[in-house]
């Protein structure tokens, strides 16, 4: 990875507090790394928060998971984890409002890096 400026790492440390602040996330270490090889994530990440809760309510949880193909470990996706309490059937039903409604134009900004699924609580 290129090296970063000093100013990046400290805009890059207040880009992670900040989406801390909105996403649980997982055991990865890698994910500063990779949000730092993609920046244009981190405005489509916090717009993707608002969207969450526009759609299921302030309550619903969102969780950032970095995923890897076993077989390409270059070959890497984030994943928004939407964390419902809703009925399973409800919430694919929302997700799919999201998706119809915003995410399918938005989606193109990650220039697939990013996707967006819902799971129960």
């Amino acid at each position: 990875m290129q090296e970063l400026l000093e100013s990046e790492v400290t805009d890059l440390r207040a880009e992670m507090t900040l989406l801390l602040s909105d996403y649980g996330v997982s055991n990865d270490s890698n994910l500063p790394e990779f949000l730092a090889e993609h920046p244009d994530l981190f405005a489509l990440l916090h717009e993707t928060r608002q969207k969450i809760r526009e759609y299921f309510g302030s309550d619903a949880k969102a969780q950032l998971d970095l995923t890897s193909d076993p077989d390409d470990r270059s070959s890497r996706e984030l994943f928004v984890r939407i964390i419902s309490n809703l009925r399973t059937k409800e919430a694919l039903r929302i997700l799919d409002r999201l998706d119809e409604e915003w995410w399918l134009d938005a989606s193109g900004a990650s220039h697939g890096n990013m996707n967006i699924t819902v799971e129960p609580a």
